[in-house]
């Protein structure tokens, strides 16, 4: 298989094709390890110390690499927000350095660099900059020269020596393509699967690069592998590449096809988010946040909304405003064509957001708060109230503690009966595709009822691979308690019921205040649902 320099796990629609890729990546890691272990058999002064020194050696590593670089790296990016160029050069340096403590454990420089892909892999969201940046000079200058150094060592004339090394090449293709399909079909007829599943499993499987190279490259080095093996394993990478590749894009071109009468009514396919920051300040988490709940099928563009006072020269300031907002841009995405601003004048923010809502089609307000209740934030409380109570989309209040890559765990409280809420699928869907772009675990609290429709319903959700666990709470007197059990990673979202709505509760008036002074320190959204 083919992985990006910091060896990232994607997650796909389906559950299956993700337990099969991560399955052969694991795999491809255990023959890594095996031969760290072969390597060091091969030195005459092997005694049963170096190997306790090894076995110390190699776990020390590991558990470094997986327990320490994450701590260190949500630190770090925690720190530097917003510095592109410092956090691009302090993922090099990680995966520089798990490179040579891995040598310095006695194992291969490549299993350092995976580890060290495993423990950044949920702190570098899909779609930041930051990804774009690994991915483009992965692509671009390390893969290219790796394959470069292993072509200058592949003889071709090997191959036609003789009929022994086309034997040889014939082999390998045919054992690994068999062992691919066989695997395939076997996980078709376990779970169920359509035909044309099976093929997307064996054609995204079925590939060889990078890592192939790697694993021969070191067996060759080593001379448990000949010249006649390394030629072969370079005329398979050529023929598997060919073969996955037409196999993925056949098969997954039929699965698309299938699965598009099944998109859900309303939302997924035209969803429109408009982003309302009266503080510009807040506009970089706020488009940040919007970028990982945004649905990858709506090809909708964000919508950032400056709303400007018809009494100060709304001309100047909107002109002011464009350069800030171009600025915030750069540094949220390196594709500006998914943003479009909106600038609106009007008498107060409250109805210029109102009135884009109307006019703009929204589907979806994502909103600013500081998660303060004093004398000047009574107006940016008016403006929440003024919001729910005249719009029906769902809304979304934001503060934002620490970048959004930091957080664990999504701890939800849902409240009894917003199950039965017209927009219960629309939201249920968001704080999935939250988790799965900030690579979080979700923790759902709510009454039983509400629990039980929660299981049945995420159940059916294949496209999301989340971790989710469910615990009982319905004492909404309690609610200051949870303070004590929300960290700051993680990110603390209520769901509220819009006044006169079939979940709504009189508690909800006091959730603002008991946020603002118990979760003083910790991320907060509050979601109302949608209303049809």
């Amino acid at each position: 298989m083919a992985y990006p320099i910091i060896g990232r796990l994607g997650i796909t629609q389906h559950k299956t094709v993700t337990l099969i890729l991560g399955g052969t990546i694991i795999t491809d890691a255990a023959v890594l390890i095996i031969l760290a272990v072969v390597t060091n058999l091969q030195k005459p002064e092997v005694t049963p110390l170096f190997w306790v020194q090894f076995v110390v050696s190699l776990v020390a590593f590991v558990f470094l690499v997986l327990w320490g670089v994450p701590r260190v790296s949500r630190w770090f990016f925690g720190q530097l927000e917003g510095e592109g160029n410092s956090q691009y050069l302090f993922v090099l340096a990680v995966v520089f350095l798990s490179g040579f403590l891995a040598h310095v454990a006695r194992a291969e420089p490549i299993i350092g660099a995976f580890l060290a892909g495993l423990a950044l892999n949920q702190l570098i969201p899909k779609a930041s900059p930051l990804m774009h940046r690994t991915e483009f000079v992965g692509n671009t200058l390390f893969i290219p020269f790796f394959l470069l150094s292993v072509g200058m060592l592949v003889d071709v004339r090997v191959l036609l020596e003789g009929p022994e090394a086309l034997f040889v090449a014939g082999v390998i293709m045919v054992i690994s393509f068999a062992g691919k399909w066989l695997a395939a079909f076997a996980t078709q007829k376990i779970y169920g699967l359509h035909f044309a599943e099976r093929r997307l499993i064996f054609g995204m499987s079925s590939g060889h690069a990078a890592a192939t190279i790697a694993v021969v490259l070191i067996g060759y080095n080593l001379q448990i592998l000949d010249e006649r093996a390394l030629n072969g394993t370079v005329l398979l990478i050529l023929v598997s590449c060919l073969v996955s590749s037409i196999v993925a894009e056949k098969a997954g071109r039929e699965i698309a096809m299938a699965e598009a009468n099944k998109v859900p009514e309303g939302t997924e396919g035209d969803e429109r988010i408009l982003i309302a920051a009266e503080n510009l300040d807040h506009l970089k988490r706020l488009l940040d946040f919007s970028l990982l709940i945004k649905n990858p099928r709506s090809a909708e563009p964000l919508l950032p909304l400056v709303v400007v006072s018809e009494h100060h020269a709304p001309e100047d300031k909107i002109k002011l405003h464009q350069q800030k907002v171009a600025r915030v841009i750069r540094e949220v995405t390196e594709h500006p064509e998914q943003l479009l601003p909106v600038y609106r004048v009007d008498i107060n923010v409250g109805n210029g957001i109102i009135r884009a809502v109307r006019e703009l089609r929204i589907t979806e307000v994502v909103m600013a708060w500081n998660g303060k209740i004093s004398a000047r934030e009574w107006y940016l409380g008016n403006i929440m109230n003024r919001v729910v109570n005249h719009t029906t989309v769902q809304t979304l209040f934001c503060k934002f503690c620490d970048p959004l890559n930091t957080l664990k765990t999504m701890v939800v409280v849902a409240p009894p009966l917003s199950e039965r809420e017209a927009g219960f699928p629309f939201w249920v869907n968001t704080l999935l595709q939250l988790a799965k772009g900030a690579g979080a675990r979700i923790r759902l609290l709510g009454a039983t009822s509400t629990l039980t429709t929660l299981e049945s319903y995420l159940d059916n959700q294949e496209r999301f691979t989340v971790h989710i666990t469910y615990e009982l709470f319905d004492d909404w007197d309690k609610f200051p308690d949870l303070a004590r059990e929300v960290t700051k990673h993680d990110l603390f979202t209520v769901v509220l019921g819009r006044p006169h709505t079939v979940s709504y509760r009189p508690e909800f008036n006091v959730v603002p205040r008991y946020l603002a002074r118990y979760f003083e320190d910790v991320s907060c959204v509050l979601l109302y649902p949608e209303q049809k």
